[in-house]
């Protein structure tokens, strides 16, 4: 098995995952594990894949910390670990990865793909270290309990297509800086405490679809 590249076992009922092997898998690029049963905390072994470049363990009951293994992993382009749990009311009581966001993203140059929708994750936004992730296409941070702002440094992503910060307790204004990013062509921010007006940098942005307004807030379980 060592020269495996790709592991896809998602959409299935596994319950566990055997640590050791992974030490072994040294040419594995993609990790898709997916709408498991998988428990307990995530393999700190995972940080070994030197090679990995997709790693998907969403709609699982993981719980704990995201690993600052993961977060070194400098290859990744594509990083799912949204929850699989009901989390549509203001309560947000049903969450699986708990803890503060990484302090440093490591060098996580190359992600593309993040997203830690539908946990209870604490801590400000700005503290991701976005600017170090300056190929970033896919953010969304929402229904994560976050608090502070708009960050700024968004405004360093200028690839990013989808900014989804939706159900958090966000406020302030937004930043007029937003409206740089003109690959936008989704924002997200209902169902935060964002106040004030619309910046009108926000009229440069030809690509944007979908501009969030007020909704119920977001049903993060599989439906479909």
């Amino acid at each position: 098995m060592t020269k495996l590249k790709l592991i896809g076992l998602g959409w299935n009922a596994l319950t566990e995952i055997i640590s050791e092997l992974f030490g072994n898998l040294v040419h594995l690029t993609d990790l898709k594990l997916q709408l498991n049963s998988f428990d307990g905390s995530i393999l700190e072994s995972i940080g070994n894949l030197t090679k990995l470049t997709n790693l998907n363990l969403g709609l699982n009951m993981f719980q704990g910390m995201i690993l600052r293994t993961i977060c070194s992993s400098w290859k990744l382009t594509s990083l799912d670990l949204k929850s699989k749990f009901l989390c549509g009311s203001f309560l947000f009581q049903s969450y699986v990865i708990k803890g503060s966001l990484p302090n440093d993203p490591g060098e996580l140059a190359q992600l593309r793909d993040i997203d830690f929708s539908c946990n209870s994750l604490t801590g400000f936004v700005s503290s991701l270290g976005l600017g170090k992730t300056s190929q970033v296409l896919y953010l969304n941070l929402s229904a994560t309990l976050i608090t502070g702002g708009v960050p700024i440094e968004v405004a360093s992503l200028p690839k990013l297509v989808t900014l989804d910060l939706s159900a958090n307790e966000l406020g302030g204004e937004i930043p007029p800086s937003l409206g740089n990013v003109v690959t936008l062509s989704y924002i997200d921010l209902s169902a935060t405490r964002v106040m004030g007006a619309l910046p009108k940098s926000l009229g440069s942005l030809v690509s944007l679809k979908h501009l969030g307004s007020f909704h119920e807030p977001p049903i993060c379980s599989y439906s479909g």
